[in-house]
């Protein structure tokens, strides 16, 4: 039974870990993405997303990734990286950085917000069948994303902290 129970944890662990290499990212540039299988697209307005309050450090910075609730296989999902500075300092040299992809803000004044919003591929039955050689390529789950790294320095001190992760319901 213990053999079955590592078995299945490993294959679960390799499954995120594959997932999360094969995810592609893209800067839409614009609020007008694809959705569904047929490219009919959507604003971004009519897209249900999570609303994640994030994850607030020692100097006040909130940081905050957000994604749609849901998304079809083989189409691309909106993901929202939010940075605000609620200290009384400007924060600079702001970067974040995860498994799928980095974006520099530069510079975020007292009381400013910036976001970066770009989209990830959402792997079909077939990729993760022929990629990661997953059983039947069926989704174990939802897919996890495990937020973003940021760093910042404030009067030349740098400082890290970490959003919090996001969840994806994939449709077939």
């Amino acid at each position: 039974m213990n053999k079955i129970f590592i078995g299945v944890i490993l294959l679960f662990v390799l499954t995120i870990v594959g997932i999360s290499a094969f995810l592609l990212v893209q800067d839409t540039g614009d609020d007008i993405i694809n959705i569904t299988d047929n490219s009919t697209n959507v604003s971004e307005d009519d897209i249900d997303f999570t609303n994640h309050n994030g994850v607030t450090d020692e100097n006040n910075v909130t940081v905050t990734a957000n994604c749609q609730k849901t998304a079809y296989q083989g189409t691309y999902a909106v993901i929202i990286w939010k940075v605000t500075n609620n200290g009384n300092k400007t924060i600079k040299n702001v970067k974040a950085l995860d498994q799928l992809g980095f974006h520099d803000f530069g510079e975020i004044e007292p009381s400013q917000s910036k976001t970066y919003r770009f989209t990830t591929y959402i792997p079909t039955n077939k990729d993760l069948q022929v990629d990661f050689g997953v059983e039947n390529g069926q989704w174990p789950g939802p897919l996890w994303i495990g937020g973003f790294a940021l760093s910042y320095s404030i009067d030349n001190e740098t400082f890290n902290t970490n959003a919090n992760q996001m969840q994806i319901q994939v449709k077939i």
